[in-house]
């Protein structure tokens, strides 16, 4: 509801509002250590290494948790503090919650919620993904019951007044190891998201008294060893049933997953329940034992390569959006050679390649096109002889899997000469100094557009960049948000009309991977105007009631409500 200069004044006032309190909390303090200390308060406590680790384990799960869920959440939606404050909220209401003495303090209903919202999450990852209104707050619940399960054991383990200091030195720690696994550490180790899934099953150990029978283990080594041995002879086994057998893996995953989670319950063998589980979620995750799967993961995301069931086409997939297919097999089953045809959204007669045609309609060849986002440069095959294209694309993982024509051949076979530029559109674009005649801005991280790409500002900028005949296009294909009424209201600003057009689609999306997509242009050419008219492109009438977008300003919520408000009216981003 507020813009970025009127929050930043409020968090100004309010920080300094902060800053008196604790200097209150100060005096408070240091008035109150002029007191004579108990003697009870004065006895040192033995604290050994095992509870220092506890404290740091326990806090370190949910903060990694707080990291991943909201990467989690964000991915398809928008990377925006709207998304991020509710996870975070969520996560500091945790420490109000458990660190103060409660009375009774219900341990096995959370426990349970916790194995069974945990027993959920990992089935889905085996069978598919759950549509977002039901994924949103079974992943911040979850999220939510698991801090508060770490957090209350912390707060068990508690020391003496006297040593709260190390304490929370040690919890701090903790925290700060645990996000810097989920946000540093992770991406390098994992090519997918692997660590959303890994901290629900540690979350897990968190539980009260988890691992309290292995305390009753005899000193024997034999009977020290034999869960250890149980474990890795499950994890053998089901390992390379799930690599040699084709097609067992999701239901071998499944059939662990369960028997992990009902072992893990009950002592003394949940060694054995968190080996199954992890077991499980090796076979869980495709990347772990598909031979034709290849991951890449960037800081914007994971970037998965694959061959579909058919064996015809080579899938490029960000996040659980397909950004691109390319045709590897005829349908004899051949190797498809020559030039590749542009396959999901950049079909022949697809709304975004007629925004090419809407502009050799109006004015002739197109002297310089420039596209804001690659994937798998798809689009290139579009072009046409004479034609200069610029390619605007932030990712460098996404250039390098979009110009290794082992991969895809798009940029190889129809525009070898293609200019590729590295770097945030808003900024690369600004220092450009030439002029083109179509804009497309195509830039998605998996469903969600990055906001900054659809402001007045980002609209004046493209409109800088256009010759007098421009077409500016934009693909705004959304699973949550509605950008028409915003997109409008903005390119009336700039003195712009727009008009959209939705595709539809007419046949088995997995044919010829064709995708629908609805796309809008911005233009000021009354000759562009007419030809997209004729053409099938219908006007958008602004609202000038709204508040326009800015870089200060822009209400998702009114998107997201704009979205309910016509189901039908936007495609879906499969």
């Amino acid at each position: 509801m507020l813009g970025l200069a009127e929050q930043t004044r409020l968090w100004s006032v309010g920080y300094g509002l902060g800053a008196c309190a604790l200097a209150a909390c100060a005096l408070s303090v240091m008035r109150a250590a002029r007191r004579p200390v108990r003697a009870a308060e004065a006895e040192a406590e033995a604290i050994g290494p095992s509870r220092r680790l506890a404290w740091i384990g326990l806090s370190a799960v949910p903060s990694g948790l707080l990291v991943a869920v909201t990467a989690h959440i964000t991915t398809d939606v928008a990377a925006i503090p709207l998304m991020w404050v509710i996870p975070l909220a969520l996560y500091l209401l945790t420490f109000v919650i458990t660190f103060r003495p409660l009375a009774t303090w219900p341990e096995r209903p959370l426990a349970v919620l916790l194995t069974a919202g945990t027993a959920l999450v990992l089935g889905v990852a085996v069978i598919g993904r759950l549509p977002f209104l039901i994924d949103l707050p079974l992943s911040l619940g979850l999220g939510f019951v698991a801090s508060l399960v770490a957090h209350r054991a912390v707060y068990g383990l508690r020391p003496s007044a006297r040593r709260l200091t190390e304490f929370y030195l040690f919890t701090s720690l903790g925290g700060m190891l645990g996000g810097l696994f989920a946000a540093l550490i992770a991406p390098r180790l994992f090519p997918t998201v692997a660590e959303y899934p890994l901290l629900l099953v540690a979350a897990l150990a968190c539980r009260p008294g988890t691992f309290a029978g292995l305390r009753r283990v005899r000193p024997d080594l034999r009977h020290r060893l034999r869960p250890a041995l149980l474990a890795g002879a499950v994890v053998g086994i089901v390992g390379v049933l799930g690599w040699r057998v084709p097609g067992l893996a999701p239901h071998l995953a499944m059939i662990v997953l369960m028997a992990g989670l009902l072992v893990s319950w009950r002592a003394p063998r949940r060694v054995v329940g968190f080996a199954a589980l992890l077991c499980a979620l090796a076979l869980a995750m495709p990347h772990l034992v598909a031979r034709d799967y290849e991951s890449r993961r960037s800081f914007f995301g994971v970037h998965r390569i694959e061959t579909d069931a058919s064996g015809r086409f080579r899938l490029l997939t960000h996040g659980t959006t397909l950004h691109g297919a390319i045709r590897i097999r005829a349908d004899d089953g051949g190797p498809a050679l020559g030039r590749p045809e542009s396959t999901t959204y950049y079909a022949p007669g697809n709304a975004i390649a007629d925004v090419l045609a809407v502009g050799r309609a109006a004015h002739g060849p197109l002297p310089a096109v420039a596209v804001v986002g690659l994937g798998a440069g798809s689009l290139a095959c579009q072009s046409e002889p004479g034609e200069a294209w610029t390619f605007y694309e932030i990712d460098p993982v996404v250039i390098r899997l979009a110009t290794d024509p082992a991969r895809f051949r798009f940029l190889q076979e129809c525009t070898p000469s293609a200019r590729i530029v590295q770097g945030d559109a808003r900024l690369t674009l600004a220092a450009e100094t030439g002029s083109v005649r179509v804009l497309i801005v195509d830039a998605f991280s998996s469903d969600a557009i990055p906001m900054h790409l659809l402001t007045g500002e980002a609209l004046a900028l493209y409109r800088s960049r256009l010759d007098a005949q421009g077409v500016l296009a934009l693909h705004i294909s959304n699973r949550h948000f509605d950008l028409r009424p915003a997109l409008a209201r903005a390119a009336a600003e700039q003195g712009l009309t727009l008009l959209q057009r939705l595709d539809r689609l007419d046949e088995p999306f997995e044919a010829h991977y064709r995708a629908p997509a609805l796309v809008v242009i911005a233009t000021r050419d009354p000759v562009v105007e007419r030809e997209a008219v004729r053409l099938g492109w219908t006007p958008v009438a602004p609202d000038m009631t709204r508040r326009p977008w800015t870089d200060d300003y822009a209400n998702v919520l009114e998107a997201f409500f704009d979205k309910l408000g016509h189901t039908k009216a936007a495609p879906l981003r499969d």
